[in-house]
């Protein structure tokens, strides 16, 4: 499963976990938001706040300096 758990770690927060290929959970996600366009705008604000709190080029380069450190 390819997910971007990184940027969605609570399901329904900052977006929708969805696994590829899962045409019917789309569809219905974005019926969701059909519904409930307020969620889209609540959600993407959400998930910028936790980009630019936690994935600043410092602390993206440390991470990558401490999987580098871990794999020597």
């Amino acid at each position: 499963t390819h997910v971007c758990k990184d940027v969605i770690t609570a399901d329904g927060q900052e977006g929708f976990i969805i696994a590829p290929g899962n045409t019917s959970l789309i569809s219905e996600k974005i019926k969701y938001f059909y519904d409930n366009p307020n969620k889209i705008v609540e959600m993407g604000t959400k998930a910028r706040i936790k980009i630019e709190n936690n994935f600043t080029f410092d602390s993206v380069a440390k991470r990558i300096v401490n999987f580098c450190n871990t794999k020597s």
